[in-house]
């Protein structure tokens, strides 16, 4: 396997472990630091850590916010990682309302902390295990058990179902975990942190990019 995958450097991702992992699955990665750049790729991956206003205020700071729309429109394969994920949604709730990218149908609001009378954990850290959607392909191997690494505060609710692609149990609700709709393929867990079963999420990327 041996693909070019493209990263987003705007300031707000762990772009060192990320790129390692596309390396580790077979891929060569190139980081992406200017608009210049980024109107000629073929691929995008979007990560993310820290709040989502402040994401999208560097997106637009560096010029990156209209070459996003127009990769979008002509159908780049494109992911977004943890926070990446969220601003690939209409907008977010955190510090007030912030429009998004507008990708994907939906908003990103906080993890409500009451449940059943009692106080949720929040933000989200550790293992949790994944459900699929019975529209999507269950494509992780039977014999690995398909946890994987969050941090989060707050999720995104996708306007349409069938842009789920899995979902968590977090103390009786139900959270997003990672959404596809056609050419857009997101995480809100971090693949890179997720060992094995993480990497079937970047090598399925890679795969996505090939096929579209």
């Amino acid at each position: 396997m041996n693909n070019e995958i493209n990263i987003l450097d705007y300031g707000a991702g762990n772009i060192l472990s990320i790129s390692r992992a596309f390396e580790y699955c077979g891929a060569t990665t190139n980081i992406i630091t200017n608009n210049e750049d980024l109107k000629n790729v073929k691929n995008l991956v979007i990560p993310g850590v820290g709040s989502f206003p402040n994401a999208m205020k560097l997106i637009k700071s560096k010029n990156f916010f209209s070459t996003l729309i127009d990769l979008n429109k002509i159908k780049t394969p494109i992911m977004g990682i943890c926070l990446g994920m969220q601003i690939l949604f209409d907008f977010g709730e955190e510090f007030g309302i912030n429009k998004g990218l507008g990708f994907i149908e939906g908003s990103v609001v906080k993890i409500p902390i009451e449940f059943n009378g009692s106080t949720r954990k929040i933000p989200n850290i550790g293992w949790d295990k994944l459900d699929f959607s019975e529209t999507k392909l269950n494509f992780i191997e039977k014999k690995l058990i398909p946890n994987v690494y969050f941090v989060h505060s707050y999720m995104a609710i996708p306007s349409y179902k069938n842009d789920i692609f899995a979902s968590i149990n977090y103390d009786g609700l139900d959270v997003v975990a990672a959404v596809e709709k056609d050419n857009l393929f997101g995480c809100q867990f971090h693949p890179e942190k997720s060992g094995n079963v993480g990497l079937c999420f970047l090598k399925y990327f890679i795969n996505k990019t090939k096929n579209l």
